[in-house]
């Protein structure tokens, strides 16, 4: 079945000039008001209690390539699974084996992308299971290298370099691990980090 879609090309349109994205960081620029700290139980992780005070990621952004919106169904009431282990997955989606299976196998096949029917189904589905694209709460739907949908939410990123990262991997087929997403730097303590992850966006 893979091999009747034609491979795609897999050029991205930019969604915001570079001095857009820097405009969209900018808390007057985004839904913004510090996130309500919902995760009392993290409350003893000083890196996210710093995320969780940051302000929201622009989650009224058009996801380019996809007719999904942001949302997210609360941690507590998704069929996700929590305990993952990573600092930057805040939750691995449980969704049909299968869909996994058939993301991995476009991907390896380089024709995981927008520009791929099969693809975006595979990235509504999770997201559906998602209830949406994610929140900067919750954690943004991304794509793990290793073969499955997860929440990203990298505390030591800003919530909106966390919300680009993750549909960048969305639109590429690439998965977070290959992305500065899993970063153990912090870009609320150290400016040149901000810049690094701007400059790959």
């Amino acid at each position: 079945m893979i091999h009747t879609i034609n491979q795609a090309t897999k050029t991205i349109p930019q969604q915001y000039s570079t001095v857009q994205q820097h405009q969209y960081l900018n808390p007057s620029h985004t839904n913004a008001s510090p996130l309500n700290l919902m995760f009392q139980e993290n409350s003893g992780n000083p890196r996210l209690t710093t995320y969780l005070y940051s302000p929201a990621a622009n989650e009224q952004a058009n996801p380019i390539g996809f007719t999904n919106t942001y949302g997210a169904i609360p941690v507590n009431q998704a069929n996700v699974q929590i305990d993952t282990g990573l600092e930057y997955v805040a939750a691995i989606l449980n969704i049909p084996p299968d869909v996994n299976k058939l993301a991995g196998e476009l991907t390896r096949g380089g024709i995981g992308n927008m520009f791929s029917p099969l693809w975006r189904d595979a990235v509504s589905v999770a997201s559906n299971s998602n209830g949406g694209l994610g929140t900067s709460e919750q954690g943004f739907l991304a794509w793990s290298e290793k073969g499955h949908f997860i929440r990203l939410r990298n505390p030591g990123l800003l919530p909106e370099q966390n919300r680009r990262l993750a549909l960048m991997s969305l639109q590429t087929g690439i998965g977070v691990e290959k992305l500065p997403a899993r970063t153990q730097e912090s870009s609320h303590q150290d400016p040149k980090v901000s810049e690094w992850v701007d400059a790959f966006l």
